[in-house]
């Protein structure tokens, strides 16, 4: 996750600790604007995406309807000004204290211990970054463990699977029910 999975529509969804400029602010998704270009007709910033995201039968200028082209160029002033607006982390509901310019955002998200991630197990799980090292260590499906019995190792869905149904040191009831233990 990045910045881009701190998007909705095309603008930035994240929790600014000042309300940022109306200036910033892109005229379609009305949310601060990723990558901004400005408008040469009225000076209202878009987001990239959501200008590539129109149709030419959507016309032209969306705020002042004036200029039928939409001529926009990069607004690398907004552009500077909108990666040094200071944020909370998205997950700061579930206790982060970090807050910083939205330019480290996604250098933050890759340290980040409430993060939510897919396993790196390969279990397709999605966990809290904090809580990988138990879900490898206890949970994934995907962990390497040993047979008890015979001590082959394997991932643990096959060992507690397929393996113990053909494991050749499986202790195993005697069929004639004398009460004994014998091995398959």
């Amino acid at each position: 996750m990045a910045a881009d999975e701190a998007k909705r529509g095309s603008g930035y969804n994240v929790k600014f600790l000042t309300t940022p400029s109306e200036s910033l602010i892109c005229g379609l998704c009305q949310l601060v604007a990723n990558d901004p270009q400005l408008s040469v007709c009225c000076g209202t910033n878009f987001c990239k995406a959501c200008l590539e995201g129109r149709t030419s039968e959507d016309g032209g200028c969306p705020t002042c309807y004036i200029d039928m082209s939409l001529k926009t160029f990069p607004n690398k002033m907004s552009r500077r000004e909108i990666l040094k607006l200071v944020i909370l982390c998205h997950n700061s509901d579930k206790g982060c204290e970090w807050q910083g310019d939205l330019a480290d955002f996604e250098d933050h998200l890759t340290s980040c211990e409430l993060q939510d991630i897919e396993c790196v197990g390969k279990c397709g799980k999605i966990i809290a970054r904090h809580e990988m090292d138990d879900h490898l260590n206890n949970k994934c499906q995907h962990r390497q463990v040993k047979c008890e019995h015979c001590q082959k190792f394997g991932e643990y869905h096959m060992i507690i699977g397929q393996h113990t149904q053909q494991c050749p040191k499986l202790p195993l009831s005697c069929p004639n029910e004398c009460g004994s233990v014998v091995v398959r």
